[in-house]
């Protein structure tokens, strides 16, 4: 059998009632010569038999114990036989020409390891008119590594042979979220990418995952080990944690210092590195959008606030 051009990997915990919509997503796209490997992480319910009412011989299912996401992922990409994987979720929907408009710019592009797209946001009551919007250029993408993560994890595409040389999903639970983890390492080993467009359906639940303390700090360190490696500076530089307390609308630590000028020139010094690299201006523009941001925030912070302390507000 002649392997296929794409692998999709899509786990299920608990989702059997959501998985027939999601894989029917996949079985309609436009682009047909991918194989589907529905990966159940253990569930309680029954995903198995929602695949077999399929009866299509690309899905292929595949269960073991629980494990969580970045396990299952592992697993999903040893078992792929694809040079392409494309990413989706049980509760998430593809649109029709999202494999097709992916495959074309791999197609196209040779040093393009991670493309995704853009994605309009439902919950279960439906749309709510809101959409995903990550930054679309390689430039701007490696930029906005060191303040958020640049993709919507279930409309990637990705070169398996790039994810298995910088050692798949970290499994480890300080380096979670896995996927910006996975972003973060991929950085430089080739360009990426969103589309413009919006490809998927992205559905927002109750039960997602809480944004708690410790979740925002392994963000945090995680965005300061990005910064700090990109300047070429040590993780505990203050004008580092300025940058990101600023940039995430927190108040720095207390009696700490910070330079609006001197952040403005690592950011700055951190943008042109990757512009040379990419032949562009790309990551300029980008690093001047957090700047403004950071400044004003900066600003505020020092004159406005000791304002309304004296005020009594």
């Amino acid at each position: 059998m002649n392997a296929p051009s794409v692998t999709v990997l899509l786990p299920v915990y608990n989702g059997a009632a959501l998985l027939g919509a999601a894989v029917d997503s996949i079985l309609a796209q436009t682009f047909g010569d991918f194989e589907l490997i529905v990966i159940d992480d253990g569930s309680s319910d029954d995903p198995e038999s929602v695949v077999a009412a399929r009866r299509d011989p690309r899905i292929r299912f595949h269960r073991h114990a629980n494990r969580g996401l970045a396990g299952t992922l592992n697993v999903g990409l040893e078992l792929a036989r694809a040079p392409l994987i494309a990413r989706q979720d049980h509760d998430d929907l593809s649109r029709p020409t999202r494999l097709a408009r992916q495959v074309e710019r791999f197609a196209r592009e040779p040093d393009l390891v991670v493309l995704g797209a853009q994605a309009d946001i439902h919950d279960e009551s439906g749309p709510t008119g809101r959409r995903h919007r990550p930054v679309t250029t390689s430039g701007a993408i490696r930029m906005e590594l060191n303040f958020s993560c640049p993709f919507v994890h279930p409309s990637v595409m990705m070169r398996r042979e790039a994810v298995l040389d910088v050692g798949g999903y970290a499994t480890e639970h300080d380096r979670q979220p896995e996927d910006f983890d996975l972003w973060s390492r991929l950085n430089g080993r080739g360009r990426m990418a969103n589309l413009e467009d919006s490809l998927m359906i992205y559905v927002e639940r109750s039960g997602s995952i809480m944004r708690t303390t410790s979740f925002e700090d392994r963000i945090r360190r995680r965005l300061t080990a990005n910064l700090a490696a990109a300047a070429g500076l040590p993780l505990d530089d203050p004008d580092l944690a300025a940058i990101h307390a600023f940039a995430r609308k927190e108040p720095p630590a207390r009696g700490s210092r910070w330079s609006i000028g001197r952040m403005s020139a690592i950011l700055r010094d951190v943008a042109e590195k990757i512009d040379r690299d990419e032949e562009t201006d790309e990551a300029t523009r980008r690093a001047e959008f957090w700047i403004a941001r950071i400044r004003r925030r900066s600003l505020r912070r020092r004159f406005l606030t000791p304002l309304a302390g004296i005020l009594g507000r």
